[in-house]
């Protein structure tokens, strides 16, 4: 009773000196001043252009509908009576129906079965190691190879212990569910009723295809059949549901090569448009989608027509990443998928910002960039997953501003303490990178999402800055001096992109409508010819805007200059006319995120890594899922956060 009369005493206190500070002189005065900037910015004409989004669209939905049925209903009916075919026929294939009978099968086996398989796969790939290395005496064999065989063997040994069904197991594992229900948005109905079903028991067949599944390892490597086998289940998977090949594209973007992103994207495509052609998807077409599709068709010319090597296959990645938009937006059209989404990019990029983290203390972080003349007390830059210091600075100053964004919209106290680590941990991570533009990109577009979100942001910024002098005064010196350091001419990376711009600047000059070509052997088979001397090896022009214009030309500035603008608009529309603030900081978030790595685009281009140029779109898409979700919610109520 004592401690909850002093608790409720300091209450009171502290919400009499917060009324005082609020009812002060000094507070009101810039109250007033605030909100008359903020209303003289919304009536004028670059407000009004932002906050008209919404209109906008409204009259593209209203011209569609009006092209639709100029059309006539005869051709809406005519799609419908394809897709029923289509979906008729694949429902009665033979192929499918297959697959169910061996998934049910599957599903109902017993795991003693799958241990004898895996107990015979493990033996006899023992065997042939053991072969391999004594016998034809071939020491080039890998030691993991029997380190995968032994692996089966034990693992085995726990599956003999259990006989319930595969279905059973699945059913009731709490991980299980964790990972395939909750995270990548699978229904468990029809494993339940699997699992309902009599346990089948088999010890013949599950022995022999383990045994030849074992003798192959004589020709392929083990470890390369137990991926083969995942791979089955996981193309599976994508092919039932395409949102949960998008979620793991997310998830695993840090870790895995671009190939096998391209790979998974492009079967998430085909498992979407074999649902489209069923019926069971309605993509939904938008005003910024046409921007887009002319920016994607100005890549692929500048694929074909290149004045170097290589093009085509980089322009051809760069359109499949940018149909990770398209993706995202028509199928993320729900709260509980966007905000898989988003804890996804948490979740992918605290085990990103650890790495770096634990690299920095306990690693060789880099210095291969870093001027040490200037910066001798800095140990070297951090990388993490990424190859290099910036690319992982570009990661991160997308992922924290989500982050922090959805802790603020979590209802639940600890996972929002859990998101709030989670950001302080991607912050870190970020100033160990050591990037000047990331840092600069960061923190105006982290600024002007606080201004965006509420005219008090200026009174308190406007009352912080004495503190914030003093904090950055208090700061680590090699931060602020790396900080300050923006615009030093005697610094070589500032000066090395100074004389890249300016080079750039003379080869758009001879190739300003049409550009050079796409990718990093035009550029490099072109810039010679203009660089100033001692330019070397230059693989792009350190300005993302500089080198759309030198690949494909001053057109497709202009058109991703409309997407940008239009993405602006989009969210500063729905920020403004939002009814729940956890709506407005998600997408508060992802405009942070993106603005953020267009204002590190002016001194580095951020596409040049494949894995940031899909991050990009990723968040260009998600912003307008969220509020296509928040739009066809009940008073904008999420579900998730």
């Amino acid at each position: 009773m004592i401690k909850n009369r002093r608790a409720d005493t300091e209450d009171e206190k502290s919400s009499v000196f917060l009324k005082a500070i609020k009812n002060s002189v000094i507070v009101r005065a810039l109250s007033k001043f605030a909100a008359k900037i903020y209303n003289a910015v919304a009536v004028s004409v670059f407000g009004n252009i932002l906050a008209s989004r919404d209109k906008t669209e409204s009259k593209f939905d209203s011209s569609l509908s009006k092209k639709l049925s100029h059309d006539g209903e005869k051709s809406v009916e005519r799609s419908k009576k394809i897709k029923y075919a289509f979906a008729k026929r694949i429902e009665q294939s033979a192929l499918l129906n297959i697959a169910k009978r061996a998934r049910a099968k599957l599903m109902c086996i017993s795991l003693t079965s799958y241990g004898v398989l895996l107990f015979s796969f493990g033996f006899y790939a023992t065997i042939i190691y053991a072969i391999k290395y004594f016998a034809l005496t071939l020491y080039t064999a890998p030691r993991v190879d029997l380190f995968v065989s032994l692996c089966a063997i034990v693992f085995s040994l726990f599956l003999f212990a259990s006989k319930r069904s595969m279905a059973d197991t699945l059913s009731t594992s709490k991980i299980i569910r964790t990972v395939f229900a909750d995270m990548l948005g699978f229904r468990t109905e029809s494993i339940d009723k699997y699992a309902e079903a009599p346990v089948e028991q088999y010890v013949g067949i599950p022995f022999i295809i383990g045994t030849v599944l074992g003798l192959t390892s004589f020709f392929v490597h083990p470890h390369y059949v137990l991926l083969a086998a995942a791979l089955v289940i996981f193309v599976h998977l994508i092919l039932a549901l395409p949102e949960a090949g998008l979620l793991t594209v997310i998830v695993a973007l840090p870790f895995i090569k671009t190939t096998y992103i391209v790979v998974i994207i492009a079967l998430t495509f085909v498992s979407y448009a074999i649902k489209f052609l069923c019926g069971r998807r309605v993509p939904k077409f938008t005003g910024i989608d046409i921007p887009v599709i002319m920016f994607m068709l100005l890549l692929l010319s500048g694929g074909f027509f290149s004045l170097g090597d290589g093009s085509l296959p980089r322009a051809l990645v760069y359109i499949c990443f940018m149909m990770g938009y398209f993706l995202v937006k028509w199928m993320f059209g729900s709260q509980k998928y966007v905000s898989r989404a988003i804890y996804a990019v948490a979740l992918s990029a605290t085990i990103v910002s650890l790495w770096g983290i634990l690299e920095y203390f306990i690693g060789s972080p880099s210095n291969a960039t870093l001027d040490v003349s200037l910066f001798g007390n800095i140990s070297g830059r951090v990388t993490s997953s990424f190859t290099n210091p910036n690319m992982l600075a570009e990661f991160l100053i997308m992922a924290a501003p989500v982050t922090v964004a959805l802790a603020a919209a979590s209802q639940s106290k600890r996972m929002r303490f859990a998101l709030m680590i989670s950001a302080a941990l991607d912050l870190v991570c970020l100033v160990l990178t050591w990037s000047r533009g990331a840092w600069l990109g960061i923190i105006i577009a982290g600024i002007s999402a606080l201004f965006i979100a509420s005219k008090n942001w200026l009174t308190t910024a406007v009352i912080s800055l004495p503190a914030g002098a003093a904090a950055f005064i208090c700061i680590d010196s090699n931060i602020t001096s790396r900080l300050l350091s923006v615009g030093n001419f005697s610094d070589s990376s500032t000066a090395y992109r100074i004389n890249i711009w300016k080079s750039t600047v003379k080869l758009i000059d001879d190739h300003f409508f049409y550009g050079i070509g796409v990718g990093e052997g035009a550029f490099t088979s072109v810039f010679p010819y203009y660089a100033l001397p001692g330019l070397t090896n230059v693989p792009h022009s350190h300005s993302l805007y500089l080198q759309i214009i030198t690949e494909t030309g001053i057109f497709s500035l202009l058109i991703f200059l409309a997407i940008v603008f239009m993405f602006i608009q989009s969210g500063f529309s729905f920020v403004k006319t939002s009814h729940l603030s956890k709506n407005r900081y998600i997408a508060l978030g992802i405009m942070c995120a993106v603005t953020a790595l267009l204002i590190q685009g002016f001194t580095d281009h951020v596409f040049y890594n494949y894995k940031i140029c899909l991050m990009f779109w990723l968040l260009i898409g998600l912003l307008f899922a969220h509020i296509s979700a928040a739009h066809n919610s009940s008073d904008e109520v999420p579900s998730e956060y």
